[in-house]
């Protein structure tokens, strides 16, 4: 009898052993499942972030696109001419005389956005040298053309100015600068808004050029340039 309740409580014993055994395995099967599930559940939730971001990034570049496709952009345009009708031979006794201009350069700015240019700022400065300079400073734009803050230069429109030099160009000087013995640069820095209101500015930096008397860009992107 003892043996018979010996062999029923081994066999409880493997029972509940094995039952322990497959609740623990049942368990971690569940847990595995569970960590397999979370990996999936974080990597749609880091594809979802990265397509999010990419979408972003698109909507972000589809919008620069459009507001660099749309803005104003304002230039120099390439015809700038030099007025040397004035006679340079005047009386020496004449203050008044020698000290007007006998040189003046005309030229106009051009907007070949598609949107309006709001001007902030236009300066210049007409120098003579051997070479033109290596980038603009402020010290040498100390020519301002008379124009208000705020004035707009709508989308393909032109806006002519004139300028008289800040020197006048004797007779001797304009022998230098036809024998290229001397040099004339009239450069300049426009800054300005778009309708979106972002600031650009545009530099621009030419030499005299006797034969056709006029002003040719000088090959510079640290004078010709624009943002």
């Amino acid at each position: 009898m003892s043996g018979m309740i010996a062999i029923t409580a081994l066999c409880l014993m493997g029972l509940l052993t094995l039952s322990t055994f497959g609740l623990w395995f049942m368990i971690w099967r569940s847990s595995i499942r569970q960590a397999d599930d979370l990996k999936k559940l974080r990597a749609a939730a880091a594809d979802a972030a990265g397509a999010s971001r990419g979408a972003a990034a698109a909507t972000r570049k589809s919008a620069d696109a459009l507001m660099s496709a749309e803005r104003a952009y304002l230039f120099l345009d390439e015809d700038v001419d030099v007025d040397l009708a004035a006679d340079a031979a005047q009386p020496s006794g004449n203050e008044a005389s020698s000290e007007k201009p006998n040189c003046v350069i005309k030229f106009t700015f051009v907007n070949r956005g598609r949107t309006p240019a709001i001007l902030e700022s236009i300066g210049m400065g007409v120098l003579p040298g051997l070479e033109p300079p290596a980038r603009l400073e402020a010290a040498m734009l100390t020519l301002h053309a008379s124009v208000p803050v705020g004035s707009v230069i709508s989308a393909n429109s032109r806006y002519e100015r004139r300028l008289g030099c800040p020197f006048r160009l004797d007779q001797a000087a304009r022998k230098q600068l036809e024998q290229r013995e001397r040099r004339l640069y009239f450069l300049g820095r426009i800054v300005y808004k778009d309708v979106f209101g972002n600031g650009h500015e545009t530099g621009f930096g030419l030499e005299f050029e006797p034969g056709t008397r006029s002003f040719m860009r000088v090959l510079s992107d640290q004078l010709n340039y624009y943002t």
